[in-house]
């Protein structure tokens, strides 16, 4: 099954019928509330494939990781923010997942790596601190080899905003975010 992307003129149908709404008809409805924690997190995703020039492809649900560089760098995406999409009292604690996984899938190849380990070779942390998830310039990048959370937090799930800073990861902008990505030091890495 080869995933392609959509423009948003796709119609939808009933049987033969050709129907009022569209897919972008459907993205408006579904998406559009860019500061909820699904869609943040799947907006993180796109703006880190945005920096590496991945956004072509598809996204893929549920795969080992969320994005691999043609050189083969395996890429774990983590979105979070103190502000959120309904009324709050006070602003929300920033934490990411980090959590070890087992049954890791991969999607191209249809198999499943059932060791628990963390299955990306870097990890891409996203914090929006600004208002407009639209605006780069609101996002704060921080970039971390997998091997530094292995040997340094090995068994911890999550991780809060001032303890991974404690990580020294590379805190980057949108602008140089390729170029930090690229530059992490990876000991090993499988194609």
């Amino acid at each position: 099954m080869g995933l392609s992307l959509k423009t948003g003129t796709e119609p939808f149908r009933s049987g033969a019928q050709v129907l009022w709404a569209t897919v972008l008809d459907y993205w408006r409805w579904s998406g559009s509330d860019l500061m909820n924690n699904r869609e943040r997190s799947i907006l993180g995703e796109f703006l880190v494939a945005m920096a590496l020039g991945l956004e072509k492809e598809p996204r893929l649900e549920w795969n080992a990781y969320d994005l691999k560089t043609s050189s083969g760098l395996k890429i774990e995406i983590k979105t979070s923010s103190a502000k959120q999409s309904w009324s709050q009292s006070k602003p929300s604690s920033i934490r990411f997942d980090i959590a070890p996984k087992k049954y890791a899938w991969d999607a191209k190849t249809d198999t499943t790596d059932y060791e628990l380990k963390r299955h990306a070779d870097v990890y891409v942390f996203c914090e929006l601190h600004g208002d407009d998830p639209l605006d780069t310039a609101g996002w704060r990048f921080y970039v971390l080899s997998t091997e530094v959370l292995n040997q340094r937090v090995p068994n911890q799930k999550s991780i809060g905003l001032q303890p991974l800073r404690n990580l020294d990861p590379t805190i980057s902008t949108y602008a140089d975010l390729k170029q930090n990505i690229e530059s992490v030091n990876v000991p090993h890495q499988e194609s």
